[in-house]
């Protein structure tokens, strides 16, 4: 491609054993990079931004996404919603004249692997939880939500799980950035 231009990006809505969607409304969020809208379990990501990889779309809409799922994590259920990237729709802005020799690339993305443990209840909810709207994935959050899974799943004591976030949240608020840097589990 002589100028690639990557258009829209779909994701797949994936949930845990405890959660489904029962003909939720389509959910609709703009941001001024890019418009979302979720319906019957497809995340459609139209770009308003250039983009001429689908790694920098990918990483451009990356911390919408996991704020997305940290809130629903917090607010319905930890499960309640996973987004699986599915494919891009990548255009050339100036395509080759006819009979031109076509030559292409491959691009993979990598997304992190999630595991889950099974769960006793299965909730059915009619509506998909709301995108975030001044919720941010930070550093922070993301050392945070760790810790509260691992005490969820039994693998960090909730006295342990307790001071380490104390111990992170004062080191943000005192300017000390060595312990939020060094302390991970």
């Amino acid at each position: 491609m002589n100028d690639p231009h990557v258009v829209r990006l779909k994701y797949k809505l994936v949930t845990g054993e405890s959660v489904s969607y029962n003909s939720p409304s389509p959910v609709f969020f703009t941001d001024p990079g890019f418009d979302l809208k979720l319906a019957n379990g497809i995340l459609t990501v139209d770009m308003k931004e250039h983009h001429a990889t689908v790694g920098s779309a990918v990483e451009r809409i990356r911390p919408t996404l996991r704020a997305w799922e940290i809130q629903a994590g917090l607010f319905d259920q930890r499960d309640a919603l996973r987004f699986e990237f599915d494919r891009p729709e990548v255009i050339d802005r100036n395509p080759p004249p006819p009979g031109a020799a076509i030559t292409g690339y491959l691009t993979a993305v990598l997304e992190p692997l999630h595991l889950s443990g099974s769960a006793t209840t299965h909730l059915v909810k009619s509506q998909y939880p709301n995108p975030p709207t001044s919720f941010k994935a930070s550093p922070l959050v993301e050392l945070l939500w760790s810790h509260l899974q691992q005490h969820l799943d039994g693998k960090e004591l909730l006295t342990s799980m307790a001071y380490a976030c104390l111990t992170l949240i004062e080191a943000q608020a005192s300017g000390r950035t060595n312990a939020a840097v060094n302390y991970k589990n």
